[in-house]
């Protein structure tokens, strides 16, 4: 569906990447990093009586040549409102190339400041930007949506947050739970010092687009880790270039950074296993829908992008749950996406359009009326 069919801007704002496109498409049509630089003169945006000039990129790689580098979105917190909304500007002027005014907008928004960061959101969009109607929801409810069903259990792992979205026929069943420990930085931070410790050296530039790219090509998730540690090196060792042309040969360790994940404080992590929080969150519930959450487990986020995953963490669920339950972990190809994906869908339903708040009805009551509307 294009542009003009359809007038819902799907956002997806990330600690790490900002993705945007429009409701009834199947991906989005434009991702970059979450971050702006200050002082080069790219786009102006005013706000309250005060004029920036900030710079834009889609590269990460070329984000040194930014002057005042700023991260808007940092550890689930909006840091800087006037950034962010440069990034929207962008987004809406040379991305999507539309008139704000005349697209209903459909947001993500998962900082620990809900309301207020809910209220704000909503100032901006209807106020700077003119939208007709908006919608905003955590990141954390939509996977529900792009893994074709209305229950389950999402566990959502991104750059900096952690949470379990329980959903029962589309809404949320209990209240969710938030970690900021089972994070991708915090795995990205493991490999690091994996991979110093190995090399012994202070030469080697392990940025953090380096380590991005080593963790998502060449990690993976084994059931038996201990087992694998007497592999050859010969049999587990993949080459990976860096930028300075340096050839790193990497063997155990692209199996040794997912253990992260289910026993993290042997890594300096001080929080459970992922496999311990499903477990637990799940033997809170109510006994007859258990059933549903445990055959029902939706990875979503970039953290979750290990191959072999699905069949580690449901060895290890496992071990924790009754011998007769049914465990079935499901980990879609496009789960990095799954956010927007799942906003898409939710955006191109007919029944959507009475959950939006109107910028009327946001002028007559004001933005505490978000909270009212935007159940998910």
């Amino acid at each position: 569906m294009n542009n003009e069919e359809n007038s819902v801007v799907v956002i997806d704002n990330g600690s790490s990447a900002i993705k945007s496109g429009f409701a009834g498409d199947d991906n989005p049509l434009n991702i970059f990093p979450t971050l702006v630089g200050r002082s080069k003169s790219r786009i102006q945006f005013s706000h309250q009586n005060n004029t920036t000039e900030y710079y834009i990129n889609d590269s990460l790689n070329t984000k040194t040549n930014f002057f005042d580098e700023i991260s808007p979105i940092q550890n689930g917190q909006v840091k800087d409102f006037d950034a962010l909304s440069a990034l929207w500007k962008y987004i809406f002027e040379e991305k999507l190339r539309i008139d704000s005014s005349e697209k209903h907008m459909l947001l993500t928004e998962d900082f620990e400041l809900s309301y207020s960061v809910r209220e704000k959101m909503s100032e901006i969009m209807f106020e700077s930007f003119k939208v007709p109607s908006l919608y905003i929801c955590r990141p954390s409810v939509l996977p529900i949506y792009s893994a074709g069903t209305t229950t389950g259990l999402v566990v959502e792992s991104g750059e900096s947050t952690f949470r379990l979205e329980f959903m029962y026929d589309g809404f949320s069943y209990q209240n969710s739970t938030f970690h900021n420990s089972l994070t991708g930085g915090c795995v990205t931070e493991t490999l690091r010092r994996l991979l110093t410790k190995k090399f012994n050296t202070s030469t080697l530039n392990f940025n953090r687009e380096t380590l991005q790219e080593i963790k998502e090509n060449l990690c993976s998730c084994t059931t038996d880790f201990a087992t694998k540690r007497t592999q050859k090196s010969s049999e587990l060792e993949k080459e990976f270039e860096l930028p300075d042309g340096t050839i790193l040969r990497l063997g155990i360790v692209r199996f040794e950074v997912a253990e992260a994940l289910f026993e993290p404080q042997k890594y300096d992590i001080d929080c459970e296993g992922i496999q311990h929080y499903i477990a637990n969150s799940i033997q809170k519930c109510d006994l007859n829908s258990r059933k549903y959450f445990l055959s029902n487990i939706i990875l979503a986020g970039g953290n979750t992008m290990f191959d072999g995953i699905d069949k580690r963490l449901q060895h290890e669920i496992n071990k924790l749950v009754a011998k007769n339950a049914k465990v079935k972990i499901i980990t879609l190809p496009e789960r990095k996406l799954s956010a927007w994906i799942g906003g898409s869908i939710l955006g191109s339903l007919n029944s959507f359009e009475q959950a939006l708040v109107s910028r009327e009805k946001y002028m007559e009551y004001g933005s505490s009326l978000i909270h009212l509307n935007c159940q998910l």
